[in-house]
């Protein structure tokens, strides 16, 4: 009754894990950086729930709060994950904003 959909979903995962097995050792496709990218920077904004925009990327000020800094720092090491990891620039492939809201 229940062997059916067991064995499937056990196949399932043998399949997804030997996709990602072979992927960190061959690496995956890189992707074209978008076209007119001069350098490839990350666009990071952090939001506050009650208050709005803290902090983004063209600001050079560095806030005393913790938890801002913390996601913005964040934002910066999931770009650059991407970017090295990858080959993306920025989550999608062409330069994606990345937004972190706290104090939700």
């Amino acid at each position: 009754m229940l062997a059916g959909p067991a064995r499937r979903t056990l196949q399932r995962d043998a399949f997804e894990r030997t996709r990602r097995q072979l992927t960190t050792v061959i690496g995956a496709p890189a992707v074209a950086p978008r076209a007119g990218a001069e350098q490839q920077k990350p666009q990071r904004t952090v939001f506050d729930a009650r208050h709005g925009t803290l902090r983004q990327e063209c600001a050079a000020i560095i806030g005393k709060d913790a938890t801002v800094n913390r996601a913005y720092a964040g934002l910066g090491a999931t770009f650059e994950h991407f970017l090295k990891v990858y080959g993306r620039d920025s989550i999608d492939g062409a330069g994606l904003p990345l937004h972190a809201t706290v104090h939700y």
